[in-house]
């Protein structure tokens, strides 16, 4: 699937520890969605990136209208937990 929809960075600087060949992708269309009358919907959010260990917050990045995200350049050997708080 190609995105055409440019996803939206903050940035943030993890360090070099967290530098690396992993990443971490919604792909399904709709992967983040907000509940409107108990349909789900595709929705843009904020998502969260941390590190599992220390909870430390890694990346943020916004997903497409349609849902979709991703998170490169990921050190393979961390353990990550990404979060989305819709608005």
């Amino acid at each position: 699937m190609h995105l055409k929809t440019r996803i939206k960075a903050i940035p943030t600087h993890a360090g070099i520890d967290y530098l690396g060949a992993g990443c971490i992708a919604g792909t399904k269309l709709g992967i983040v969605t907000r509940e409107a009358n108990k349909t789900p919907k595709p929705s843009s959010e904020p998502i969260y990136l941390f590190d599992a260990e220390t909870m430390q917050l890694l990346k943020v990045r916004w997903s497409t209208p349609s849902g979709n995200y991703l998170f490169r350049c990921l050190n393979e050997s961390k353990k990550y937990l990404d979060s989305v708080v819709t608005r």
